[in-house]
């Protein structure tokens, strides 16, 4: 993780505003060293944003084992380690350095809000006015207390402070690259983030093409802070942590889908992912959507050619507004994308639209006591609409049903045993109930257990396009 100079803009002890405890005037660098910039840094979890540590760049070298974690205090967090370095690179140990990381003890257990940050990671902002609400990110703001002065190797003295941090960086979020792209079919500009994996920058015959994940957020991440589909929507992360990408390299693209004015007057069509149409008998039936089209339209035509991408091994992904973006994905261009994951999706096709995708491996979960009723009652409506057009679907219920609280080994077991069992049968489509009561805090949820379980993901990565 290279974060040295992120946001660095501080020449002098002079361009600083801190706050000392009851010392005397530092400006004579002869005497003292003194913090110069602060870096919160942060790791979104399942459910939210946590600050796991924290930089310090002083204005001098300062000696290894000083500090001391009963020297600082960090409201609400426990200080447990300390080290510095030259590098500004977290986890690089050295005797001297300029920087100080302060590491903070985090819970990574799911579903725990013991250290999550009080303001979360994003709002819904109203600015919009008639346009609704929309997805905006939210800053950290942490205090960071010295309480006792440290003497350095050199002599020089570095004295108790108090002082919130200046920047932040977010591991894997600051990571992306963030692309737009104005699709003259559609007229619609798609914002996007794009993981890049190491080595592949640039396109290259001496390189092998890797899958591509194209993630699909939910409604909520709608709008025009591009961070927030992937600082608020951890899950997208999921292909991207080292483990995954060790077991499963791709590139992964999470296009925002833009929030107009149709969402303020509650239609529905133009800012979703898809669109409800209602036929003759006032039936409302989904559609694939001018945004889904662009955000398709962006990835066919700037990361696809740009990049060593295997083109038999697209994928589409999402849940809730997502899920069902997923399906229509496959409807609008079956030809592209080799599979699917569906989570908790309210999609809900006719027997013409949904032919178009009936040879499509799909997955789909969704919980026992999910919260939308509806989201429940079409998803099961789908599995009986293609079991009545001919279509193997194994089901994964009743006894069957999977614990959503599991995680690791233990969850993925669950995955290859269904997986298993659907293939004995031939069946190339999967749904999944999660058992009443282990979706937490909201039967909704069903991304959090469905994304993190690698046989899931194994399954959806050995599908490819026939």
């Amino acid at each position: 993780m290279d974060i040295t100079n992120k946001g660095l803009n501080a020449n002098s002890v002079d361009d600083v505003t801190f706050h000392y405890l009851g010392c005397p005037d530092f400006k004579n660098g002869r005497e003292f060293i003194v913090p110069l910039h602060i870096t919160a840094i942060g790791k979104i979890f399942e459910d939210g944003l946590v600050t796991t540590a924290i930089r310090i760049e002083f204005t001098g070298e300062i000696q290894a084992g000083l500090f001391l974690p009963a020297y600082f205090q960090v409201p609400g967090r426990r200080v447990i380690h300390s080290y510095v370095n030259n590098s500004g690179n977290r986890n690089d140990i050295s005797l001297r350095g300029t920087y100080l990381f302060i590491e903070l003890l985090v819970n990574e257990a799911p579903d725990s809000n013991e250290f999550k940050e009080p303001t979360g990671i994003y709002r819904h902002s109203s600015e919009g006015g008639d346009f609704g609400n929309w997805a905006v990110e939210l800053p950290i703001v942490l205090s960071v207390r010295q309480l006792e002065t440290v003497f350095n190797f050199d002599g020089r003295k570095i004295a108790p402070f108090n002082r919130v941090n200046d920047d932040q960086y977010i591991e894997i979020v600051d990571d992306l690259h963030q692309g737009t792209y104005n699709d003259p079919g559609t007229g619609i500009v798609i914002n996007y983030n794009l993981y890049i994996p190491g080595g592949y920058e640039i396109k290259s015959e001496g390189l092998k093409d890797l899958p591509l994940v194209f993630f699909l957020h939910g409604a909520g991440e709608s709008g025009y802070d591009n961070r927030a589909t992937v600082s608020a929507y951890r899950q997208a992360q999921e292909y991207i942590k080292e483990e995954a990408q060790k077991e499963t390299p791709c590139f992964l693209m999470i296009p925002q889908c833009p929030v107009t004015e149709e969402r303020g007057t509650g239609i529905f069509e133009e800012f979703g992912w898809y669109t409800y149409l209602k036929d003759t008998e006032g039936t409302g039936y989904t559609h694939p959507s001018k945004s889904l089209r662009a955000a398709i339209n962006t990835m066919i035509n700037t990361v696809i050619p740009s990049y060593n991408i295997d083109t038999n091994r697209i994928y589409v992904t999402g849940h809730s507004m997502g899920g069902g973006g997923a399906a229509a994905a496959l409807v609008e261009r079956p030809d592209i994308f080799a599979a699917g994951l569906s989570f908790a999706s309210g999609a809900k096709f006719t027997d013409a639209t949904i032919e178009k995708m009936r040879a499509k491996p799909l997955f789909f979960t969704v919980a026992e006591d999910e919260s939308y009723d509806f989201i429940k009652e079409n998803m099961i409506a789908m599995m009986d609409q293609l079991e009545r057009l001919g279509v193997m679907v194994y089901r994964s219920t009743g006894e069957n049903a999977w614990d959503a609280a599991l995680r690791g080994g233990a969850a993925k077991k669950q995955a290859d045993d269904t997986i298993t069992r659907a293939k004995a049968l031939g069946a190339s489509m999967i749904y999944v109930e999660y058992i009443r009561g282990s979706v937490v805090p909201d039967g909704h949820l069903t991304h959090r257990a469905s994304f993190a379980n690698a046989g899931i993901r194994h399954w959806l990565f050995a599908q490819k396009l026939k």
